[in-house]
């Protein structure tokens, strides 16, 4: 999630590797998720759970490169797009 929430802004190229970072952990939930099915119901709420954290894991990351990003304080995400390996946020909704 820190990921995803520290690149709510469509009019800044991501950084080399982050698409990476991003399908390597969508890759290790699907693993847990097949693991442990019962937790699928529950991702949203988990999402929800992570998400101040992220938040500021992506904010601090943001201004070791100098960035003032707008990062929301709500989980902008759902599971399935946030496990959609097709999606990629410069924005929700946005497609790579």
């Amino acid at each position: 999630m820190r990921h995803s929430s520290g690149r709510q802004s469509p009019s800044e190229r991501p950084r080399r590797g982050w698409f990476e970072a991003v399908q390597n952990a969508r890759a290790e939930i699907a693993v847990r998720l097949a693991d442990s099915p019962s937790l699928a119901p529950q991702v949203d709420s988990i999402l929800a759970e992570i998400w101040p954290r992220a938040r500021r894991q992506a904010c601090d990351a943001l201004l070791v490169f100098s960035k003032r990003e707008q990062v929301p304080d709500v989980c902008p995400y759902s599971a399935e797009p946030a496990l959609d390996d097709g999606f990629f946020s410069g924005g929700p909704g946005a497609q790579r």
